[in-house]
């Protein structure tokens, strides 16, 4: 779960990052006259951002709720569990 986490986090930083790339050039097109923006002159890439984010507040919540528990045996159940497996084995 960690490595998926930090993986949906790398992603929207990456998508963030190209998010404000683009808005960037398309603010420099539109101050020199060559483009006439539009919505979906960034639509997809926001809504691409906006997904990635969701997956990555999802994650952490889930990370969240169902916290990591590790199994622990004592020395005495493991003995026991050893024993009982020889026996079964013969």
């Amino acid at each position: 779960m960690q490595f998926g986490d930090r993986l949906s986090k790398q992603l929207f930083l990456n998508l963030h990052s190209l998010d404000e790339d683009i808005i960037e050039e398309v603010r420099e097109r539109m101050e020199s006259g060559k483009l006439k923006a539009t919505f979906r002159d960034v639509y997809y890439v926001s809504t691409a951002k906006e997904k990635s984010w969701q997956q990555a507040y999802r994650i952490e919540e889930r990370k969240k709720e169902t916290g990591y528990t590790r199994n622990v045996m004592i020395q005495e159940d493991y003995e026991k569990t050893l024993a009982a497996a020889r026996q079964k084995l013969g």
